[in-house]
């Protein structure tokens, strides 16, 4: 389903400007780290599947 409101103002809508939420987000956003650490934990969780399914 597609949402009428953004990710980013969502986001904007629980994290005060200047405030502690804001500041986390700004360090996940910075040089795509959500976006990168998202694909390393999707790549873990599809190689242990694939072994799982070998018996490994």
């Amino acid at each position: 389903a597609a949402a009428d409101v953004s990710p980013a103002a969502l986001a904007d809508r629980v994290a005060s400007p200047g405030g502690m939420t804001r500041e986390g987000m700004n360090v996940l956003d910075n040089g795509d780290a959500l976006r990168r650490l998202l694909a390393e934990t999707l790549r873990a969780t599809r190689d242990k599947g694939a072994a799982l399914s070998k018996g490994d």
